[in-house]
């Protein structure tokens, strides 16, 4: 999308991450790709906070966990704290990002996106996360 004239932020995360797990930019934590904990100062990359529970459980229910406790199928890839558990609940599906994988990659990205819509078109999925990262 070209936006002649705009501000664009390279250390601002997507609002979209942060909304959907509840938490708002002013107390999120989130550094472009780093996690900072202001009590114990504390450093993660994002890819490292994948499954620290203790990291994403805050008291805020993301909103895959709130699809499904009202029944709803649901399912994450590559979703930041998809792969923790929230009040002692996990998402019926994650897959975390391994540490080792490029940020950028055409083609593994346009195979990310068929496997989820197999998961919503074959598996009946109702509420599915998808990152794009871009590097």
């Amino acid at each position: 999308m070209d936006t002649p004239g705009s501000i664009r932020s390279q250390n601002l995360p997507v609002p979209s991450l942060l909304y959907s797990q509840g938490r708002c930019i002013e107390d999120h934590g989130v550094i472009h790709n780093m996690m900072f904990n202001t009590e114990t100062l504390w450093n993660y990359s994002f890819k490292t906070t994948q499954n620290k529970t203790e990291w994403w459980d805050n008291g805020i229910l993301p909103l895959w966990i709130t699809a499904q406790r009202q029944g709803r199928k649901t399912a994450s890839f590559y979703y930041p704290g998809g792969g923790a558990k929230y009040k002692g609940e996990a998402i019926q599906r994650s897959l975390v990002e391994p540490y080792t994988d490029p940020d950028s990659n055409e083609t593994e990205w346009r195979e990310n996106i068929d496997t989820v819509m197999n998961w919503f078109s074959k598996e009946d999925f109702d509420f599915v996360t998808l990152l794009r990262r871009a590097g």
